[in-house]
């Protein structure tokens, strides 16, 4: 009846499209916000500690080779998964009417200049990890050559990196509840006929 339309129209509202939307979103900010300073805190922590400086370019280099080796295989995985399951596959109901036009491939040259990063705020603004990367190797190069005077700088980063680590254990505290408000407001969004389709393309 009109009651029970209202009903659920306030559930939807404030429950549903409210409460439940919120925490979730709020969880997955969470997660995001934290991974440019943890990234950033560690690298530095990790470099500026080491007691031989030869070996921070070794460390450097590797840190480096295998970002891109990470990234290569999680792209060749994800395609060759992709191409097998084809999770896409019947869920033609969820997708946007916008289309994508995918960017153009840089070339090397341009790829080895962006490594380097003209602005960090901007870097860090923007979650470039490969920038953020190589600053912080650079900064900790600096602080573990500065010795007596970079060993306050260091102490501070190691301080740090405590906090982060805890606020990290602190969201994941609440990941029950955060994946939990966020599998409810997708379900309700999409139906019940999408769990399957969907728990398929989770699954890949």
């Amino acid at each position: 009846g009109l009651g029970e339309s209202k009903a659920f129209a306030y559930f939807d509202s404030f429950i549903l499209s409210g409460a439940i939307d919120i925490v979730g979103k709020v969880f997955v900010a969470s997660l995001k916000v934290m991974v440019v300073p943890l990234v950033f805190v560690s690298l530095v922590c990790g470099v500026a500690s080491l007691k031989e400086g030869a070996s921070i370019g070794v460390i450097s280099l590797r840190t480096i080779a295998l970002y891109f080796l990470s990234t290569a295989l999680a792209i060749s995985l994800a395609l060759a998964l992709s191409s097998i399951v084809q999770p896409g596959i019947g869920m033609d109901t969820l997708q946007s009417a916008s289309t994508f036009e995918p960017k153009a491939s840089p070339g090397l040259k341009s790829v080895l200049l962006n490594i380097f990063p003209t602005n960090i705020v901007n870097a860090m603004a923007a979650g470039n990890m490969l920038q953020i990367i190589v600053f912080a190797i650079l900064f900790g190069m600096a602080i573990n050559r500065a010795e007596t005077e970079g060993a306050p700088v260091l102490a501070f980063f190691q301080s740090m990196d405590k906090v982060i680590m805890r606020l990290v254990l602190l969201v994941m505290e609440l990941a029950p509840v955060g994946i939990f408000c966020l599998m409810v407001a997708m379900f309700a969004s999409t139906g019940p006929e999408h769990i399957l389709r969907l728990a398929k393309y989770f699954f890949t």
